[in-house]
Parts: structure tokens; C-alpha cells; sequence
């Protein structure tokens, strides 16, 4: 029995893992990677599915399998698939040194929160596979904790765990963990160090007990240097290929605008200028040839979302994403882009179709935008157009996914590969119902006083507007 059966770890749906994004920045970078209607994913430690079985869901005629030491995950997991009837997809119990070629070959590779928490013969064997089993084109995502951020996050791991040892239930140990950093935060001295504590206070507040007992809490936690996980790479036959957050790899201030590097030598130096404690590569064969810098026309065919707020609206309008990061912007063409595309969320947008709801025809400057909207963050890029409904049809459908996941009162997985709360009550109700055999009388029907014609409308495009309702 490992930790992992013990402490259940959540797992969840991950957009940068999800074979959209995966192709998406294959194809900015000049790779022709597969296309992820018919392709072929294999994720390490799968955990219980959570981000495999939402991806079968979405792409019938893909190709899944998952591996994981925990046997008590890849059971929950299996119940899970035998639920919902999927055939595409397979997690087994399974040791990595002892999975090979015999899985066959795969266009992507997921390797999540695996790699700096297992000892050194496994991290090796994680890379190996992705040499033995990558197709010519495909691309692996591989996460890792990296310095120098890691110095810092390493203070507080050691006092977590020195603190955990005093108590031999893992909840005991989680809830101590988060006490301590309280009172440090609360009585630390020095101002600097003092601030430091009360964020990361702050941030384990935030996480699930799960991820603290085997991400913090663990024996096995090893980053390093971002060039040394590069050579590692390449001891494979693997190459960098790019952050799997194109805006993570970006100097968008300029602090480096001065230094003559090359790409490995500068994504290196802005993990300094960042003190950056992790990071989210994309790995590619060492054969395959990377263009670079990422040109405008390369996303040409691809479709586009945004899921940004407009933050200060305005002459000089601020567009902030979920992850903070922005652009700001006053110019007229460049804010109707996005401003477009956040009112159209959850379509994914053409070109054609952007610049026809913009009224231009200047393909060149449309592209820029996008591009400068995509290193910014507030611009997500895709292969394929949304698997989900924009607005609520006759019969609406919510996966059935999703209303397992209400039913359990867990969050549920979107459409858009994204884990959702709904807090309305009525639209919370309303999920269960929405399996497509009803229509609106029905509905309203079902749910009684004090739901009316307006009320449900309101509900069904919330729920649009998540992602939550199949195309």
C-alpha cells in the first residue's frame, strides 16, 4: 500500500494537459503534431482519472490510457469509466520500471506532479518512456519543482515537516502544518521574512489537505535547476520544446533585454529574475525541428477563447486572466479582439469569424493582437472548435460527468476542461435534470415554485457560460 492509497490526492482536469492545448502549441512552434480527434494519451500517475476520464468524455474517438501505483485510486477511477460506459480509455495499477513499449506508441504524454516526488532511478525511467514511447511528433508534459523559488518554499516544508512528526494521524499532520504557518505569520520577526510566511500561510490555506500530505508533507521532494532538467531531457532524446503557459516563458518586462542567450540560457535566467518554484515543460523529440520565435501566421488556423475579465474599462482597458497575469491595451482594434472573445466564451473563435465580428479585414494586425493577447494570457489558443454549447438548445444536456459529479457534490468538470463549482441553488438542481430528454416545460416542471421562465433561462446560460452544457 503506498501514501497515495492512504491520502487520497485530488486529482482534477488540467487545461494545459488536455490534447487541445497540447496540439495547439505543437502547431505555433512548427511541429505537426496529431490531430486529438483520433490520438493516443498516455498519463503517469493518473491518480484516479480525473483528468484522463473528462478528456475521454470530450474525444470519443481518442485513445486514453492511465497508469498509478495506487491501487485504491485506479479502483475508484475504474468505477468511475464503468459508470459513465466509456471504451476509450484504461488506468491500471501499475510500476513505471516495469511499463514499456508494450503500451504502444503515444502522441502525448502527461507526467503531472510525478517527477520531483519520486527518488532518482524513477525520474529517469519517466523520461525514458517518453524516448521509448513518443510518436515521432508527439509532445510530452512533464511538471517539476525548480530553484531558485524552491529555496524559499523549502523554509516552510522544513518546519512543516518538522512540526508533522509530532503527530502520527495525516490529517493531524495537514491541519498542524496550516497552524504553524498561522503562527509564524503571525509572530515571525523581521518584516521580510514576516510577509513571507503569512503568503505561504496564505497559499496552503488555499490548497487541498491531499496535496499538502504529498506535495509538502512527502520524504521525496527534489527540484533543481531548469538547465539541469534540460539536460536531462536531452540524455533522452528529448528537447525543450515550451512552457506548457506560453506566458510563463515570456520576458514581458524586458529585464533581460540586454543579455545574449540563447533559449535554455534565457528561460534560465528569468526563473531568477522570477524566482520561479515551478514549472510546466513541454518536451519534443531531439530530431524535430522548433521554430522559433513564435511568428503571427502560425496561428492563422487555429480557433481562440478568453476567459479574462475586463478589469478597467476605458480608454487604456486592463484585461487581467485567471491566473493574474494581463495585458493592458488602448488600442480600439485590439480591445474589441478581446472583448469579443470574452462575450463569446465558451466559443472558440476563427480567425474569419473574429475578424468578421470586429469589422476588419486587416488579417496581419488581427493576428499580432492575437498573438500579443496570447503572450499576455488573456488569449487561450486551440486545435478544435469547444465541445460545448454557447447557449442552451431545446433539450439541454449536461455530460454525464458532470451530473455525477453534483450528485456527489464534488466539482464538476466542464466541457472546456476546467473543475467548476456552481453556487445557485436552482442551476444546482437544474444539472441533475439536464440529461437532454427534457425541454423547458419539462424542466419547469420538475423544478416547481419558485422557478419561472426567466429564472430558468438565466440558469441554463450560466451554466452555458461555464462550459458545462454538450454541444
Amino acid at each position: 500500500m503506498t501514501a497515495y492509497d492512504e491520502v487520497r490526492y485530488p486529482t482534477h482536469p488540467r487545461r494545459i494537459t488536455h490534447p487541445d492545448h497540447l496540439a495547439a502549441m505543437g502547431h505555433v512552434f512548427g511541429l505537426s503534431p496529431a490531430p486529438p480527434a483520433g490520438c493516443r494519451v498516455l498519463e503517469l500517475a493518473c491518480g484516479d482519472g480525473g483528468n484522463l476520464i473528462p478528456m475521454a468524455m470530450s474525444l470519443p474517438g481518442a485513445t486514453f490510457i492511465g497508469l498509478d501505483l495506487a491501487e485504491t485510486a485506479i479502483a475508484r477511477g475504474a468505477a468511475r469509466i464503468g459508470q459513465l460506459g466509456l471504451r476509450n480509455i484504461q488506468i491500471q495499477a501499475a510500476d513505471l520500471m516495469n511499463a514499456g513499449r508494450e503500451l504502444g506508441e503515444f502522441d502525448y504524454i502527461i507526467a503531472h506532479g510525478l517527477y520531483s516526488w519520486v527518488p532518482e532511478p524513477v525520474r529517469d525511467r519517466i523520461l525514458a518512456l517518453c524516448d521509448e514511447m513518443l510518436s515521432p511528433a508527439g509532445i510530452a508534459f512533464v511538471s517539476y519543482n525548480c530553484f531558485p523559488g524552491r529555496h524559499i518554499r523549502n523554509l516552510f516544508r522544513e518546519m512543516m515537516r518538522y512540526h508533522a512528526t509530532h503527530f502520527p494521524d495525516p490529517g493531524r499532520q495537514v491541519t498542524q502544518s496550516r497552524a504553524l504557518m498561522r503562527f509564524l505569520g503571525d509572530v515571525a520577526e523581521g518584516d521580510t521574512y514576516r510577509a513571507l510566511l503569512r503568503e505561504e500561510a496564505e497559499s496552503i490555506a488555499k490548497r487541498a489537505a491531499g496535496a499538502i500530505y504529498h506535495d509538502d508533507l512527502a520524504d521525496m521532494n527534489v527540484p533543481l535547476l531548469f538547465t539541469d532538467f534540460i539536460r536531462h531531457a536531452e540524455a533522452h532524446r528529448l528537447q525543450f520544446l515550451a512552457e506548457a503557459e506560453f506566458a510563463a516563458m515570456h520576458d514581458t518586462h524586458n529585464a533581460l533585454r540586454e543579455m545574449e542567450a540563447g533559449t535554455i540560457e534565457r528561460q534560465q535566467y528569468l526563473d531568477f529574475v522570477r524566482c520561479r518554484s515551478f514549472r510546466q515543460t513541454l518536451l519534443c523529440r531531439a530530431g524535430v525541428t522548433v521554430d522559433r520565435p513564435v511568428r503571427a501566421e502560425r496561428l492563422r488556423d487555429l480557433c481562440f477563447s478568453s476567459m479574462a475579465r475586463v478589469s478597467n474599462p476605458g480608454e487604456e482597458s486592463d484585461f487581467e486572466s485567471r491566473s493574474g497575469r494581463g495585458i493592458q491595451t488602448g488600442h480600439a482594434l485590439a480591445k474589441s479582439v478581446v472583448s469579443t472573445l470574452i462575450e463569446s466564451f465558451p466559443a472558440r473563435l476563427n480567425l474569419e469569424a473574429i475578424m468578421r465580428r470586429v469589422g476588419t479585414e486587416d488579417e496581419s494586425v488581427v493576428l499580432e493582437i492575437l498573438l500579443g493577447s496570447f503572450t499576455g494570457a488573456v488569449v487561450e489558443i486551440h486545435s478544435v472548435p469547444a465541445p460545448c454549447a454557447a447557449t442552451a438548445g431545446e433539450r439541454p444536456i449536461v455530460s454525464p460527468l458532470a451530473r455525477l459529479q453534483a450528485a456527489e457534490g464534488i466539482p464538476m468538470s466542464t466541457m472546456t476542461h476546467i473543475a467548476v463549482i456552481i453556487e445557485d441553488s436552482m442551476a444546482q438542481k437544474l444539472i441533475g435534470l439536464l440529461d437532454g430528454t427534457r425541454d423547458r416545460a419539462a424542466l419547469l416542471r420538475e423544478l416547481g415554485p419558485p422557478a419561472d421562465a426567466q429564472s430558468l433561462e438565466i440558469s441554463l446560460q450560466s451554466l452555458a457560460r461555464e462550459g458545462l452544457l454538450m454541444g
